[in-house]
């Protein structure tokens, strides 16, 4: 797994929330706004409406794009506590700045910790964890795209913290049962260091926060 790097930093505009994620050669930038007002037609009277916007690196957004679009929606909604916030809007922003693979668990990884920095109520704070299946069988975790290449199957694992039990996964082409089992074993473990990596990121910045004041 390569070592991930993080650097917080706040945002003019945004609730003080912006999340550049990097992992080996992959980076997006993560960003919230709100929750705040909406238009009326965007209401949901029993909680916040969330949205979410991926851009690629480069051009504009393709099917492929919106896809996994759609997949960082439906798991930042799981895991807001939306009804704390109803009639009210939150969006957010994850622009890939460069990709060599892995580019959903470091999309998501970016908007959990955007939702974190903002202080967005959250049922438990999530990380997502990559890996693939070469054609050899062997699994390897957070795939670059030459790993990718080579790959027969590509899943993507999201756990909550500090149980590490898993909330959802993606997966994109075949494997047999044990398989699954596998990667799901070697994705938690690597969950550890993800945490601890989340963990170690807010408290170096609140500890330049409390230099500063």
């Amino acid at each position: 797994m390569d070592q991930p790097c993080s650097v917080l930093t706040v945002m003019s505009c945004a609730h003080p929330c912006a999340m550049n994620c990097l992992a080996g050669d992959t980076v997006a930038l993560g960003a919230v706004f709100g929750p705040g007002d909406v238009r009326k037609s965007s209401w949901l009277y029993n909680e916040a409406n969330v949205e979410v916007n991926l851009s690629p690196p480069s051009g504009q957004s393709m099917i492929g794009d919106k896809v996994l679009e759609s997949i960082i929606e439906k798991s930042t909604k799981q895991v807001i506590m939306s009804r704390l916030y109803p009639r009210t809007g939150i969006r957010i922003i994850v622009q890939e700045m460069q990709t060599d693979g892995k580019r959903l668990s470091t999309c998501l990884n970016a908007a959990f910790m955007a939702l974190l920095d903002a202080a967005i109520s959250m049922r438990s704070m999530c990380g997502a964890i990559s890996c693939c299946i070469t054609k050899e069988g062997a699994i390897i975790i957070e795939p670059s795209n030459l790993d990718l290449e080579e790959s027969t199957c590509v899943c993507t694992f999201v756990f909550e913290g500090p149980t590490h039990s898993l909330v959802s996964v993606h997966q994109e082409g075949q494997l047999s049962a044990a398989q699954y089992e596998q990667c799901l074993e070697k994705c938690q473990f690597a969950a550890k260091d993800l945490f601890n990596f989340f963990r170690r990121s807010v408290e170096e910045k609140y500890k330049k926060i409390n230099c500063i004041s």
